[in-house]
């Protein structure tokens, strides 16, 4: 409306809509991520080869602190690089758990593949 009183031919009528709330995307009413972006199903790790990992030999991480560690039975094999142990970590905090085997074995290196389990 203009600066009269009176309503106009040419007038338009506004009408006031709510704005969205933008959430920070808490886990209050499920409106978190999904669970397959953040905590991926499996991942794949080469590191550096030990005298007891074979192929075939299973592997579990597990979190102390910031850093995720590569564990075969009850001897630490490796660890994860900051990044990736940021990610996992937060899975695991989560309540999710990663074991994996080794897949095969070059030279000096060992390729592992994990899988998330609950």
């Amino acid at each position: 409306m203009g600066s009269g009183s009176k309503p106009r031919k040419n007038d338009k009528v506004i009408i006031a809509r709510q704005k969205p709330k933008v959430g920070s995307g808490g886990a209050s009413g499920g409106a978190g991520r999904p669970t397959d972006a953040v905590c991926p199903p499996s991942f794949p790790l080469s590191m550096a080869a030990n005298k007891n990992l074979v192929v075939g030999a299973h592997v579990s991480l597990q979190k102390e602190g910031e850093s995720v560690f590569v564990y075969a039975g009850a001897e630490q094999v490796g660890r994860l690089n900051p990044v990736l142990a940021k990610q996992i970590g937060e899975c695991m905090s989560s309540g999710f758990r990663y074991d994996g085997i080794v897949k095969e074995k070059q030279g000096d290196r060992v390729h592992v593949e994990f899988i998330r389990n609950l």
